[in-house]
């Protein structure tokens, strides 16, 4: 840090402690993201700030509760950690939108020169960042005419009144009413 300093040439005693203080205020992953956080939610990027405290809590549980110094962000580390959300059974695009979030918080803190990428250590290299395509689930526009369709009226006459078969038929005859 200091030596970003000393390539800009002339500093003072107020940058050195500046850095000093940012340094000792945001060496650690929870502590720099309540600050990224804040930052983000003031110019009303709440959902941003809010996916970064969410990823940054699940790390924080898998760690033992512990805090975790941003230079201690590992390739080791994150590869545990996506294990530790699939085996949670957490959905892949999940377990991606996750590591997407921590990268961009690791790459945050680099640029802001927080920590030192490690030479030969990327830790988000052999973890999945990409998007599984997921089955569709919306029902065709042939399967909702069908649905449509039944007449529930005729089914119930042909059932005893009071049976649960009944009750059944004429709640998806309500159900089928309200989305016709």
């Amino acid at each position: 840090f200091i030596l970003s300093l000393e390539s800009k040439g002339r500093y003072s005693l107020g940058d050195l402690l500046a850095i000093c203080q940012r340094q000792h205020d945001q060496n650690t992953l929870q502590d720099y993201v309540e600050n990224l956080a804040t930052m983000l939610e003031s110019r009303g990027q709440d959902r941003t700030a809010r996916a970064y405290k969410t990823v940054t809590r699940g790390l924080i549980v898998f760690n033992g509760n512990q805090n975790i110094p941003l230079a201690k962000i590992t390739s080791c580390l994150i590869k545990d950690f996506e294990s530790h959300l699939k085996e949670k059974g957490l959905l892949p695009n999940t377990v991606s939108s996750y590591m997407r979030n921590l990268r961009a918080i690791y790459n945050k803190a680099i640029k802001e020169k927080l920590i030192l990428p490690q030479k030969g250590d990327h830790p988000f290299a052999d973890v999945f960042t990409g998007n599984v395509k997921t089955a569709k689930r919306a029902l065709s526009l042939d399967e909702t005419k069908s649905l449509l369709d039944i007449d529930f009226d005729t089914l119930q006459r042909e059932t005893s009144p009071g049976s649960r078969e009944y009750a059944s038929l004429q709640s998806l005859s309500d159900a089928q009413r309200y989305f016709s």
